[in-house]
């Protein structure tokens, strides 16, 4: 039987089948519409293991007959971010599969796997051949990485992304990554090619580690930022979650905290109007928020006034720089 297998982009209906003999693999020219398959999904046996630079970027996937624990057939290497499925099988038959993860991406020479797992082949999760059905074999043992200390990787070729490293034709030129206060690890500025920035000393286990990305133009000036965080897990890398880089950023109005300091009492107001100069008209908003506004990159100038009965009864003179994708919170001072 000749057993065929797809890399799937995971909301994939149409893809290019390649078919697979034995050790052999040649690519079929026809887009086919599979209708009936049995995929292995990289989510379901990941587990604490990041697709991404410095951690696992490809894998082969072998489907097994549950059963029998004969194998069926054996994928190339693909991408830890693709789906692999396997058409021609026998309708009926359970399926399990044999996971080789690699660090290497597919481009890549790939020596030994550095994981390893199986799915559906512990008497639970195994995929059944049905006609018409696309199924996902489950039960994967998640894989964990044991025995090195714990990292905090923040991923920069991801965050670029599309605004890309080309600074004389409007990209970045460097990037600052900038510990927030209270946590132990430095800040650094690093070429915009980084590929990543990996924290591999200092870090506690189960710490959550929040940075602020600065991008930088061939000018030196910061067009675009960002805010990431990382949860330190014992013995694996952990991986940073950053917004995308942004052109704006935000100015939070801390009504709350003024009010308490100046020993006001929100019931005592109807409202607040809310403005910042030449950029937003007088906004009522509850005396109890503390309001954010997304804003252009810079210095700004804004204003707090306190209703009662319809009238302005309390003035503040705000000011603050905000710096893209980041937020700040202004600084008012009352006006008498």
């Amino acid at each position: 039987m000749l057993a065929r297998f797809a890399r799937l982009g995971l909301a994939a209906a149409l893809v290019v089948v390649v078919s697979v003999g034995c050790n052999e693999s040649t690519d079929s020219t026809d887009s086919t519409d599979i209708n009936t398959g049995v995929q292995v999904d990289p989510t379901e046996f990941l587990g604490a293991l990041a697709c991404a630079e410095g951690a696992a970027r490809s894998y082969k996937a072998e489907l097994v007959n549950a059963g029998t624990e004969q194998s069926f057939a054996t994928s190339a290497r693909v991408s830890c971010g693709a789906s692999v499925l396997f058409t021609d099988l026998t309708l009926g038959e359970l399926y399990g599969a044999r996971i080789s993860v690699f660090r290497e991406t597919v481009d890549e020479a790939a020596g030994s796997p550095a994981w390893a797992t199986e799915c559906g082949l512990a008497g639970s999760g195994a995929a059944k051949a049905v006609d018409g059905e696309l199924v996902t074999v489950r039960s994967c043992e998640p894989i964990v990485v044991e025995g090195e200390d714990p990292t905090v990787v923040v991923d920069l070729t991801s965050l670029v992304g599309e605004i890309g490293c080309d600074a004389e034709t409007g990209g970045i030129a460097e990037l600052d990554v900038v510990a927030e206060e209270g946590n132990s690890l430095p800040s650094v500025t690093v070429p915009c090619a980084t590929p990543i920035v990996n924290y591999g000393s200092g870090i506690e286990p189960g710490t959550v580690y929040r940075f602020t990305i600065a991008a930088k133009n061939s000018a030196g000036e910061i067009t675009w930022g960002s805010r990431c965080e990382a949860a330190a897990q014992t013995s694996s890398p952990a991986f940073a979650s950053c917004s995308p880089l942004a052109s704006h950023g935000t100015a939070s109005f801390p009504i709350p905290a003024l009010l308490e300091a100046e020993k006001l009492s929100c019931a005592d107001f109807d409202g607040v109007l809310i403005s910042v100069q030449n950029l937003l008209s007088p906004k009522l908003v509850p005396c109890s928020a503390a309001p954010t506004v997304s804003l252009p990159a810079g210095d700004h100038k804004a204003s707090l006034r306190l209703l009662s009965g319809g009238l302005q009864t309390v003035k503040f003179a705000c000011n603050g720089t905000v710096l893209p994708g980041s937020q700040s919170e202004l600084a008012c001072v009352r006006q008498d």
